[in-house]
């Protein structure tokens, strides 16, 4: 059974790529910073509570073969995301003006899933190790908003050191992090 003290752990372990995310973000973000913070923290916190769910009921057939492509979604993802953060930032240039990342339904929905994925894997382990299933999302889902919100605004705060090539900046930390997230799950 896991304790407490483990689940904590694991909410903390799986949010902070959420976490990396919401502080890129914020850091490009120029207005409506509060509403932005907010739906950034509600969509990864929302996908980061329901992946155990849907591990849960996946578990032994559907867990090998989605935890098989894994990686390998979430690199595209969030190579996606970056390279699309990168691409604006740098026709905005061109045009010379200052690049406003338009975080719309899409782009909130995609890296939600992007940062979640790997709670797949602990819907699973619940299922395996008959552990708290309801509490286990109720962690990882409201420590992920805190910790999001929270990142957003660190980001919105130290991304005006950067000033005009934060976007940039922040679309290659995003990329950088699914290429962790690829390499942590193909190889350890």
């Amino acid at each position: 059974m896991l304790s407490y003290f483990d689940l904590t752990v694991i909410a903390v372990g799986v949010s902070l790529d959420a976490f990396a995310v919401a502080a890129c973000w914020g850091a490009s973000c120029r207005r409506k910073v509060t509403l932005s913070a907010l739906k950034t923290a509600f969509s990864f916190g929302f996908f980061q509570a329901l992946m155990p769910v849907l591990g849960w009921f996946a578990l032994f057939r559907a867990a090998n073969v989605i935890s098989m492509w894994v990686p390998w979604i979430v690199l595209i993802l969030l190579g996606g995301i970056g390279g699309k953060m990168i691409y604006e930032a740098v026709a905005a240039k061109k045009e010379g003006v200052t690049p406003v990342p338009e975080i719309g339904i899409k782009m909130l929905i995609v890296a939600g899933l992007a940062v979640s994925l790997d709670a797949l894997g602990v819907g699973v382990s619940l299922a395996l190790t008959k552990g708290p299933l309801l509490l286990a999302i109720a962690m990882m889902g409201g420590f992920t908003f805190v910790i999001s919100f929270a990142g957003y605004f660190l980001g919105r705060f130290f991304g005006h050191l950067f000033e005009r090539n934060i976007e940039i900046i922040g679309g290659i930390a995003i990329i950088l992090i699914g290429c962790k997230i690829f390499i942590e799950q193909m190889f350890f």
